[in-house]
C-alpha cells in the first residue's frame, strides 16, 4: 500500500469513527429526554437537534441544495428533504416531532402519496 493510499484509508477510518461517535451522541441525547422534553420537540426543533445532525455526520451538505434540498418537490407533494447524488434525488425525509405518533395512519398515507408516481 502507497503511503497515499495510507493516508487515504486512515483518513475514511478516521471519518467513520467520528460519524459513529457522533451518532452514538445523538442516540445519548434523545435516551436522556424525559417525556416532557420530548413534547417540547416540535418538527423544526426535532429536525434541528436530531436529523440534521446525524445526516451532517455521515456526511452531508445541508448548506449545498445540490445534495440536500429543504422542501423539495417529490411526486405527489413536498417532503422536508430531499438527498441528492449528481443533483438527483436519492431517497427523502419526511420529518415529524419527537413526539408524533409515526403509526398514524394520515402519516402513513402521506408517505406514501408523495413518492408515488404522478398520474
Amino acid at each position: 500500500m502507497s503511503i497515499l493510499q495510507s493516508e487515504v484509508c486512515g483518513a475514511i477510518n478516521y471519518d467513520q469513527r467520528r460519524s459513529q461517535t457522533k451518532i452514538a451522541e445523538l442516540v445519548e441525547k434523545y435516551q436522556k429526554l424525559t417525556a416532557k422534553e420530548i413534547k417540547g420537540f416540535n418538527e423544526e426543533a426535532t429536525k434541528q437537534a436530531f436529523i440534521q445532525p446525524m445526516f451532517r455526520a455521515l456526511g452531508w451538505d445541508f448548506e449545498n441544495t445540490n445534495e440536500v434540498s429543504p422542501e423539495e418537490h417529490a411526486s405527489n407533494g413536498r417532503v422536508d428533504y430531499a438527498f441528492k447524488l449528481n443533483n438527483v434525488s436519492q431517497f427523502y425525509i419526511e420529518a415529524k416531532s419527537l413526539k408524533a405518533d409515526l403509526n398514524r395512519e394520515d402519516y402513513i398515507k402521506q408517505s406514501v402519496l408523495i413518492l408515488m408516481p404522478e398520474a
